[in-house]
C-alpha cells in the first residue's frame, strides 16, 4: 500500500511538474511576444520621429526658399524703380500681400502639427511677421477678412502671447516704425480687433 502511495505521489509531482513547465512556457512565450511587440512599437516610433524631422527640415527649407524669394522679388522692384527713375514703393506696396500672408498661414499649419515650435517660428521669422503686421494692407485684409484668415489671426495672437510671456519684443506692434524693434510698442488696438473680430 505504501508503494502504491509512493508511485501516486510520484506520478502526481510529475504531472505538476509538467505543468509548472507548461505554464513557465507559456510565460516565456508572452514574454517574447511583448518583448516583439514593444520592439515593434519603438521601431515604429523612431520611424515616426524621423518623418517629423524630415518633414520638419523639408518644411523650414521651403520657408527660407519662399522667404528668399519673397526678398529677391522686393528687391527686383525697387531696381526697376531706380532704374525708371521712380520712388523705391514704400513699405504698403512692397509686396503682394496675399501670397506672403498664405505663407505664414502654412508656417501657422506647421505649428498647429506641431513640425514647429513657436520658439523657433519667433527665432526665424519674427521680424519678418512684425514688419508685415505694420503694413496697412494687411491689417486691412486680416480685420475685414477674419473668417477667411481666422487659422492665420489664431497664431498671431498665439505668438504675441509666447512673446509676451516669454520677455521678448512683441510681434504685434504699432503701425509706425520704431528706430529699433526693441523700442517697439505693442498694439494693444489691434491686438483687441484679432482676438474679437466683428
Amino acid at each position: 500500500m505504501t508503494r502504491a502511495s509512493s508511485t501516486i505521489d510520484l506520478l502526481d509531482l510529475l504531472g505538476l511538474a509538467a505543468d509548472l513547465a507548461a505554464v513557465a512556457l507559456s510565460l516565456l512565450s508572452l514574454g517574447v511576444a511583448v518583448g516583439g511587440v514593444i520592439l515593434v512599437l519603438r521601431q515604429i516610433r523612431q520611424a515616426q520621429e524621423q518623418l517629423r524631422l524630415d518633414q520638419r527640415a523639408t518644411f523650414v527649407g521651403m520657408l527660407l526658399q519662399l522667404d528668399a524669394a519673397f526678398a529677391d522679388l522686393a528687391h527686383h522692384r525697387d531696381w526697376v524703380n531706380k532704374q525708371h527713375k521712380k520712388p523705391v514703393q514704400n513699405q504698403d506696396t512692397l509686396w503682394d500681400i496675399v501670397p506672403y500672408l498664405a505663407v505664414f498661414e502654412r508656417v501657422a499649419m506647421a505649428v498647429a502639427e506641431k513640425l514647429l515650435s513657436y520658439e523657433r517660428v519667433y527665432q526665424f521669422y519674427s521680424s519678418r511677421l512684425r514688419r508685415l503686421l505694420r503694413t496697412k494692407k494687411a491689417r486691412h485684409l486680416l480685420i475685414t477678412q477674419p473668417h477667411g484668415w481666422a487659422l492665420l489671426i489664431r497664431f498671431i495672437v498665439d505668438l504675441d502671447k509666447y512673446a509676451s510671456e516669454a520677455k521678448l519684443n512683441p510681434i504685434v506692434v504699432k503701425h509706425a516704425p520704431p528706430v529699433r524693434e526693441s523700442a517697439a510698442d505693442r498694439d494693444e488696438e489691434f491686438l483687441a480687433q484679432l482676438r474679437n473680430p466683428s
